[in-house]
This record gives C-alpha cells, structure tokens and sequence, in this order.
C-alpha cells in the first residue's frame, strides 16, 4: 500500500506514522518526506502490509492526525 500525505512538521508526524505501524505490527518498504515550500512537506511511504482490513485500519488512524492530510491524487 502506498500513501501520500501532506504535513506541516515532518519529524514529528513520522514519529507518529512509524509508532502507529509498529503498534500494528507492520513496516515500511519504503517511508520519505520532502520540503514543498517554506512551511509544507509531503509525505510518502509503502507499508509492506497486504491484508486490506489492516491497511484500512491504519489509513483510518492517521487520519485522526490534525497535522496530516491526504495529498489529492491528480485525475
């Protein structure tokens, strides 16, 4: 599963993303963020996770995040 999120403080929202993959017993494959713009940086990652109900559950729980949002998907 691969996410694309946005933040405003990076060190502290990948803290937060890691200890809630690690409470579920899940890694990453891959975990990134970068600056976009003076105050924003995007935040991606690839959990090496393929039970669906898993995932689901763990994109719902970083969602409660207030310094996360989804990063719109371009159509």
């Amino acid at each position: 599963m691969r996410g694309f999120f946005n933040c405003g403080d990076p060190l502290d929202t990948v803290c937060r993303v890691m200890d809630t993959a690690r409470r579920m017993g899940m890694g990453f494959t891959q975990l990134e963020f970068a600056q976009e713009g003076d105050t924003a940086f995007s935040l991606s990652f690839t959990l090496d996770e393929n039970d669906a109900q898993k995932v689901n559950t763990f994109t719902q729980r970083i969602g409660l995040y207030i310094d996360l949002t989804k990063e719109a998907a371009d159509v």
